[in-house]
């Protein structure tokens, strides 16, 4: 009711549920399983011993009375987590984040299962409490399997490592550029998935569309929201323009339409000149041209960002 009082209603409904739809519907059933063992070879990677011991708690709360009134409780937290993995059977790493919560505490559930059981088939004895002294030891491999990430690179370069081919860093270089250089009112756009821009900038969006991926998608509603985009810059007249040379930031499929970087490069771009390039060499520092000088950078093999700003008449 709020959202139709505030006119915005049929873009409510389009977004969650005919778009949503669509977006769950492309990855058939028969390749769910191999997607999922994938992301889960994935995020286990560094950390195997720990994710096999919060499996084990799964095993371990039916045997631990202490637990017999939580039981239901934990092993439903751990399915909810894990069904928040599975819309549209991407099996994306970073959904397994919401699993975290749910696997410290099956974790923690079977390390104490584990005291209590041996302790009452052995007896009391100092070595009763070997699988917590077992369990710090699986943590100590973990931070010593991840020591370069969290204590031996920069946050720079850890970005640069993990996320090759994303402009992370480099927004940060381009979004203080636009932020210097453009009034607090202006608007900006930017062709690509970085939304990162808008809010580095503190300035905002000449569209709704802040990602292109959809765009791309192989979807009935692909064409329109190009078209939308299209709108919505056009008539936002934004003073700055970034486009992202960068295959991670489109995703484009065979047979994805190629409407809006046709209009922008066969015509919008016109009314724009290029006044700053972020050349991408993952992993290694970018290099960044200004002014007058970036009109003579020609190809972008790694990547990299294309700063626009509204031509003076």
């Amino acid at each position: 009711m709020i959202l139709w009082r505030a006119g915005v209603f049929e873009q409510f409904w389009f977004w969650t549920i005919r778009y949503a739809n669509e977006y769950i519907s492309w990855v058939p059933m028969t390749q769910a399983s191999q997607k999922f063992f994938e992301s889960v070879a994935d995020v286990t990677e560094r950390s195997t011993l720990l994710w096999l011991v919060a499996a084990a708690g799964l095993m371990f709360v039916w045997f631990d009375n202490r637990m017999r009134e939580t039981r239901l409780s934990l092993l439903g937290f751990g399915l909810a987590s894990f069904l928040t993995t599975c819309p549209g059977f991407f099996f994306r790493d970073h959904y397994f984040l919401l699993l975290l919560p749910a696997a410290a505490l099956l974790a923690g559930c079977a390390v104490s299962a584990a005291c209590r059981l041996w302790r009452n088939k052995i007896g009391a004895s100092r070595f009763d409490a070997w699988p917590k002294w077992a369990y710090l030891m699986v943590l100590a491999m973990s931070i010593f399997e991840n020591r370069d990430v969290w204590f031996e690179i920069t946050p720079r370069q850890a970005t640069r490592e993990i996320y090759r081919g994303s402009p992370f860093v480099e927004s940060e270089v381009v979004a203080e550029f636009i932020r210097t250089n453009s009034a607090p009112h202006a608007r900006v756009a930017v062709l690509g998935s970085e939304p990162q821009i808008y809010f580095l900038s503190r300035r905002h969006s000449a569209t709704g569309h802040i990602y292109t991926y959809p765009l791309m998608e192989p979807q009935p509603f692909a064409s329109q929201m190009q078209r939308e985009m299209i709108r919505e810059i056009e008539s936002a007249e934004p003073e700055f323009v970034v486009f992202v040379a960068s295959p991670l930031s489109w995703l484009q499929q065979p047979g994805s339409d190629s409407s809006l970087l046709n209009w922008w490069v066969q015509n919008y771009q016109t009314n724009f000149t290029l006044v700053g390039v972020a050349v991408m060499n993952p992993p290694h520092e970018s290099r960044y041209v200004w002014g007058g000088e970036a009109a003579s950078i020609g190809e972008l093999p790694g990547g990299g960002l294309l700063v626009f700003k509204k031509s003076v008449p």
